[in-house]
């Protein structure tokens, strides 16, 4: 909601779109920064999902961090395959879990 009427603001001042939108991106990666300081931080980072499509974003980790990220042209799907992967081994289990079916009894 802030955000929001900080845009409107911004835009009323007659402030560039793209200078608010690099002012978003900016303020997205620095918190995004500090909540991966807590966990820690390679050297080597890998970006993915949908928003590691957006150029601002990647540009604006990449200036917080003072290093390159990794972002493959289809780590969008990276989601969906790591789900798929997981409902796979979810369903192996299961199979392993279910008896075998006894053959018909022969007269």
């Amino acid at each position: 909601v802030f955000v929001e009427s900080d845009i409107m603001s911004y835009l009323a001042q007659g402030k560039k779109i793209e200078d608010i939108l690099g002012g978003v991106h900016s303020a997205i990666a620095a918190r995004t920064i500090s909540l991966v300081r807590r966990v820690g931080i390679e050297p080597e980072v890998t970006f993915t999902g949908g928003v590691s499509r957006n150029p601002g974003m990647v540009k604006a980790l990449e200036e917080k961090l003072g290093t390159k990220l990794n972002v493959s042209p289809d780590s969008h799907f990276v989601g969906a395959l790591g789900a798929s992967l997981f409902a796979l081994e979810r369903a192996l289990k299961g199979a392993e879990r279910r008896p075998q079916e006894s053959a018909p009894a022969q007269a």
